[in-house]
C-alpha cells in the first residue's frame, strides 16, 4: 500500500467556492487500486468466515450423528440384558443396586450385567 492509502480525503476547499479538488487535496485521495485491494480483502475475510462456519457446523452434525448411533447401540445392548423382578429366585441375594446403592423394593425391575452385578432398570 502506498503512503496515501490510508489517508482520509479532506472536504473541498471553501476558498474560491470550487468543488473540484486541486493540488494537495487530490494527492490525499486514495487511489482506486487501493480501494479495490481493501474491498477485496474484506470480501476474502467474509468468505473465509462463511467457509469456517460451514465446516464447524458440518463437523458438529457428524459428531451428533455418531452420538445418536452410539446411543442406539447402547440402548439395544441394555435391552438384551435379562430383566426380572426383585425377589425372583433368579436374582442375586444383594439387597441394593450396584449403581445407585439404593435398596431394592418388592417388584422392582432389575437387570443383570454380564459381570453378575444387578441394578434398577
Amino acid at each position: 500500500l502506498g503512503r496515501n492509502a490510508l489517508r482520509v480525503p479532506l472536504p473541498p476547499s471553501r476558498e474560491g467556492g470550487g468543488g473540484a479538488l486541486r493540488g494537495a487535496e487530490a494527492a490525499q485521495m486514495p487511489d482506486p487500486g487501493t480501494i479495490c485491494v481493501v474491498a477485496s480483502f474484506a470480501l476474502f475475510e467474509m468468505a473465509v468466515g462463511v467457509i469456517i462456519s460451514f465446516l464447524v457446523r458440518q463437523s458438529d452434525e457428524q459428531r451428533l450423528g455418531q452420538e445418536r448411533e452410539d446411543e442406539a447401540k447402547l440402548s439395544d445392548a441394555i435391552k438384551q440384558l435379562d430383566e426380572r423382578c426383585y425377589g425372583d429366585e433368579r436374582c442375586s441375594a444383594a439387597d441394593e443396586c450396584s449403581i445407585c446403592l439404593g435398596r431394592y423394593e418388592a417388584d422392582d425391575k432389575v437387570r443383570r450385567l454380564k459381570c453378575g452385578h444387578e441394578y434398577h432398570s
